[in-house]
């Protein structure tokens, strides 16, 4: 075979190779396959509040007032120690606690934070269309989390691996920190 005929070969074959990567590409592409489910961002609870408020928290490292809601339906498995139900929604929402001038955290008579300005409310939710066996980046077996600010618009910057991890130290209890709470009356609403 002359150089010359051999550069032509090697070119056919690099191209033959190349058009049959492609139609292997487009077969591959138009064959049925199996989709994980899509876990994009939660969308903001808008009826949380019609929920029941469960409890309420101090952060003393954060200098936070934290009001806990949960659906009743929630509450009810929880009490008949039942796991919760797949689309429970819990909602935490977050408020700075007052300041003195010394910028101290001002309490109330029973040494409890007096919450102040709103400053972020934390999702998390069971999700339906998640395996419990699937980790991912922002969710905690089958639970996802989602940080809104005040205004209910997502806030991008949450790092919500963090929160994932968090709740991973609560597998045995569903990961979830306050099923004790959970369990309780009603709180003294404040």
């Amino acid at each position: 075979m002359s150089p010359r005929l051999a550069k032509i070969v090697r070119r056919s074959s690099a191209g033959i190779a190349v058009l049959a990567l492609g139609v292997a590409a487009v077969v591959l592409d138009a064959a049925p396959r199996r989709e994980e489910p899509v876990l994009g961002p939660l969308a903001f609870p808008s009826n949380f509040a019609a929920g029941v408020l469960y409890g309420t928290v101090d952060r003393a490292d954060r200098n936070e007032f934290r009001e806990l809601y949960a659906p009743a339906a929630a509450l009810a498995a929880i009490r008949a120690a039942r796991p919760l139900p797949r689309g429970t929604v819990l909602t935490m929402v977050n408020y700075a606690a007052e300041r003195d001038w010394l910028g101290k955290p001002i309490t109330d008579e029973r040494g409890r934070f007096i919450k102040g300005e709103m400053n972020a409310i934390l999702v998390m939710e069971k999700r339906r269309d998640a395996p419990a066996h699937r980790p991912s980046d922002a969710g905690a077996a089958n639970w996802r989390f989602q940080m809104f600010r005040p205004d209910t618009t997502i806030e991008d910057r949450a790092n919500l691996r963090d929160c994932a991890e968090c709740h991973e130290k609560r597998r045995s209890q569903d990961y979830i920190f306050t099923g004790d709470m959970m369990k309780g009356g009603p709180p003294a609403v404040r």
